[in-house]
């Protein structure tokens, strides 16, 4: 990992994290992490309109 020492992450512009269990994932950053999110369609949840 060397070629990655003087890399600086400044932000993050987005983060689309795929689960096996969406009611388990729901929970982990809904109700452990504490983030709102919307429901789309097809049982989608994202944090923006």
């Amino acid at each position: 990992m060397q070629e990655f020492e003087r890399i600086k992450v400044l932000f993050v512009a987005g983060f689309g994290p795929i689960v096996r269990d969406r009611v388990a994932g729901g929970n982990l950053y809904g109700e452990t992490l504490n983030i709102s999110f919307k429901k789309k369609q097809g049982g989608y949840l994202h944090t923006r309109l």
